[in-house]
């Protein structure tokens, strides 16, 4: 599963660290209310635009009003574009920065949704979770649903998908582990289930075999 080396928002948190200094913020909401006493600030029908990314969400909540050192609370339809690499779909997104730096991004959803179209290729990786949690201290990224079997966390790179009650992949890396949740029982609902498209396996060049070719004649024996 090297294809899901970075979601949208992780591709957020290079752009927080890459820059020289931090990229324009621009809000267009329907309403606006700023607290400047406690550095509250409440947003409705709201697009904010931050260097490559944008969010758009139907109320936005922030305890400050840039990303220096603030938290975001996004609810209702939340939507990180951070193209051309990936979107993240959410009912609700939690977004911390220090520093101008992304520390940490949770989405939760039913479920919250990513698709991520792969730097090497015009492949698209894509997954779904109760929870997805980009930490960038550690560099993972953390998909964990605990409702109904059927509903794991689920990633696909088109070629083979993984099924877990808990899928994290470390950026760094490159790897990635599924493991049931702390405390499950075990059974055949709690296990991982990992399925590959027979058609995207390596194919074994014909002219390896040890068929004859048919131009070559039939051996004698002496």
């Amino acid at each position: 599963m090297a294809a899901f080396v970075v979601l949208s928002v992780a591709s957020l948190g290079a752009t927080a660290k890459t820059e020289e200094r931090p990229p324009e913020i621009t809000y267009d909401a329907s309403s606006m209310e700023a607290d400047y006493k406690t550095h509250m600030m409440r947003l409705k029908d709201v697009t904010i635009t931050y260097g490559k990314m944008t969010v758009r969400a139907d109320r936005a909540l922030a305890t400050a009003s840039d990303f220096k050192n603030s938290r975001w609370t996004f609810n209702g339809n939340v939507r990180i574009d951070a193209e051309p690499r990936g979107n993240l779909r959410s009912d609700e997104a939690v977004v911390e920065f220090e520093d101008n730096q992304l520390k940490r991004a949770t989405a939760t959803g039913n479920p919250a949704e990513f698709d991520q179209k792969r730097e090497d290729s015009n492949a698209v990786t894509q997954g779904h979770a109760d929870q997805i949690v980009y930490d960038v201290g550690p560099g993972t990224v953390r998909l964990s649903s605990d409702h109904h079997p059927e509903d794991r966390a689920w990633v696909s790179d088109g070629r083979s998908d993984i099924r877990s009650p808990v899928i994290v992949y470390n950026l760094r890396e490159e790897r990635v582990e599924a493991t049931t949740s702390s405390g499950t029982t075990s059974g055949p609902d709690t296990r991982v289930h990992v399925t590959i498209d027979p058609n995207e396996a390596p194919k074994i060049d014909s002219g390896g075999t040890n068929k004859p070719k048919a131009s070559d004649p039939p051996k004698t024996q002496t």
